[in-house]
């Protein structure tokens, strides 16, 4: 009859929509499993990178406060030698005074004319002491 044929085209047409409908629907469900693992797979490789990264920057943050400590322990160590060098001027200049001082009170005494008991006209015998 005519109408079963026209339903028998029908219904061909539909199982044909129906299976191109199917083979869509598993080429769209492929494509999403492979960008969930290729989220998946992203994901990991995002949090390995941010792992290497806290890493390299706290052993960034280690070697430059080593190089910080290092750097201070340099700089105490020339300030200590500044030190150092200028207590030793200061002793030298102290002594030098020290020799000059008794020098200067040796060559006072030495250079006083020898008077039989004269005393100055302050009236006091003359001392030997360094200015």
């Amino acid at each position: 009859t005519p109408s079963a044929a026209a339903l028998e085209g029908e219904l061909a047409l539909a199982r044909a929509d129906l299976a191109e409908t199917r083979a869509a629907f598993e080429l769209v469900q492929a494509a999403a499993e492979e960008a969930t693992a290729a989220e998946c797979a992203t994901r990991t490789r995002v949090a390995e990178l941010e792992a290497a990264l806290v890493e390299t920057k706290s052993r960034t943050a280690s070697e430059e406060e080593n190089v910080s400590d290092e750097k201070k322990r340099l700089d105490l160590e020339t300030a200590l030698g500044e030190v150092r060098a200028l207590e030793a001027l200061v002793a030298e200049t102290r002594a030098s005074r020290r020799r000059a001082a008794s020098s200067t009170a040796t060559t006072r005494c030495t250079s006083l004319p020898a008077r039989s008991g004269a005393r100055p006209p302050s009236g006091k015998p003359r001392a030997c002491s360094p200015r």
